[in-house]
């Protein structure tokens, strides 16, 4: 798929302005330009979510809505790894193919199923050049493909469509495409479970209600950045609570699943902030764990309405970042400059009414630096803004 004098080439303008090379594609004899663009801006934007698919020259990446849609390396892997029992495995939407090459390093055998015949042979191309064997590629759509499929698997994975012939965004599953609602029956008959992936940003008891029989539901972040919703479908199931993963390195993940005495008891509210503040991972708070989390470290909560944890004790294998409280300030623009003479902090908000990107402004702050600014409301009603230092959870010690 790629020659060699296209290697070369795409090696040696990596760094270089994609636009300008289009412009003098003309120059460049015996090279498919655009192509090589492609490949270019393929790579760059794939070095953080693909870094070792990257780093292979024979490995080709598609358009950019493609590769934004795809899986990373991190929650591909982390799929895999948590079924990894499964002996065989039909992805049913393959699109670049990232999640059903994770499955076939853990599975026997994975059929790759792909409507598009750009990336299926995009990927076709990408298993060979992996030496990945074990996967059975097919070109079509799933739904006219699944009743000629003699195969049967352990697990059938799915990840519709969430845009629409108009590129906007869908977020009911109902809308995507396919209709994994509908099809669900027919998928049962194929495999005892069905794993689907949908946006993070569904509302998981909408989940539940359109799809009905849910075994287990993830709530997948990585780096404290929600990026799926999993659901794991079986016959005729209910759902349990959600399992929080936040995946903060290639062997690390904060996981967070709940007990039903956690999650029917109400943390205590604290008269002030403490010396340490604690902000649940996105994961927990996208699945509504945060006063179950306090409840578990036995932190009180700043207010009913605010997501944050306090205490005197540090608990650094908390999941989620840790403050520690260096000092408090009115929340006007004479108050924070006294506090912040150099006039750089990082702004977070919580049951406040303004975002930080406002607060930010107002007070004519300049982001980045070392000082956190938490605007917030205490128990009583008070509005009021912590000054915090970011605790590096390894070492306990401030960043």
């Amino acid at each position: 798929m790629t020659n060699e004098e296209t290697k070369r080439f795409i090696a040696e303008h990596a760094a270089d302005d994609t636009a300008q090379l289009l412009l003098q594609r003309h120059r460049y004899h015996g090279v498919d330009v655009a192509f090589a663009v492609q490949q270019i801006e393929g790579r760059r934007k794939a070095v953080h979510k693909l870094p070792a698919l990257a780093s292979n020259p024979d490995f080709v990446f598609p358009p950019k809505l493609n590769l934004e849609q795809a899986s990373s390396e991190l929650t591909a892997d982390y799929k895999a790894r948590r079924f990894a029992e499964r002996k065989t495995v039909i992805d049913i939407t393959g699109g670049l193919g990232i999640d059903s090459l994770f499955f076939a390093r853990c599975a026997k055998k994975v059929v790759y199923i792909e409507q598009n015949p750009e990336l299926f042979e995009i990927a076709k191309h990408n298993y060979n050049v992996l030496g990945l064997d074990n996967i059975d590629c097919i070109c079509g759509n799933s739904e006219a493909v699944l009743p000629n499929l003699t195969a049967t698997a352990d697990l059938v994975y799915a990840d519709p469509a969430r845009r629409d012939q108009n590129n906007r965004r869908m977020v009911s599953l109902a809308d995507c495409t396919p209709d994994i609602v509908q099809l669900l029956p027919k998928l049962f008959q194929i495999a005892p479970q069905v794993l689907i992936k949908a946006s993070p940003m569904l509302d998981i008891t909408q989940a539940h209600r359109e799809l009905g029989q849910v075994a287990e539901t993830t709530v997948l972040a990585v780096k404290n950045e929600c990026r799926e919703l999993l659901f794991l479908c079986q016959k005729s199931a209910e759902p349990g609570p959600t399992t929080c993963v936040n995946i903060v390195g290639t062997e690390n993940a904060e996981t967070f699943i709940p007990t039903d005495i956690e999650l029917s008891t109400k943390p205590v509210l604290a008269p002030q902030a403490l010396h340490y503040i604690y902000d649940p991972n996105v994961a927990i708070a996208k699945a509504g764990y945060a006063k179950a989390v306090f409840v578990r470290f036995g932190l009180a909560q700043l207010h009913p309405n605010t997501q944050l944890g306090t205490s005197n004790e540090l608990f650094s294998d908390f999941p989620g970042r840790i403050f520690e409280v260096v000092g408090a300030t009115g929340l006007s623009a004479k108050a924070v400059r006294q506090t912040v003479p150099e006039g750089k902090a990082n702004v977070i908000c919580r049951n406040f009414p303004q975002s930080a990107d406002q607060l930010r402004t107002q007070m004519k702050l300049s982001d980045g630096g070392d000082v956190y600014l938490m605007a917030t409301t205490l128990a009583k009603g008070e509005i009021i803004g912590l000054l915090c230092r970011k605790m590096d959870k390894k070492t306990s010690e401030k960043l």
